[in-house]
């Protein structure tokens, strides 16, 4: 199994910015849900709270989502 962490706080992104990617209620299961019909093999943890959001994903080695796979699946649900 591998990890993949990507995520925002408030050293690293704007209070503009964290707004468009929190995750919570009706966002978060449609996110949720679009994760794993897009990388079924992964298992996924989302933390959001008013001064962070980060996506932590358990895949099998050498298995997707790379990076810039999960990168463009939150640009594209965001």
């Amino acid at each position: 199994m591998r990890i993949l962490m990507l995520g925002v706080n408030h050293q690293t992104a704007t209070v503009a910015m964290r707004e468009r990617i929190s995750a919570e209620g009706d966002r978060l299961r449609d996110l949720l849900h679009a994760i794993r019909a897009a990388f079924a093999s992964s298992e996924v943890v989302v933390v959001s709270t008013c001064n962070r959001t980060e996506f932590y994903l358990a895949r099998p080695s050498h298995a997707s989502p790379s990076r810039e796979e999960l990168v463009a699946l939150l640009s594209n649900h965001f």
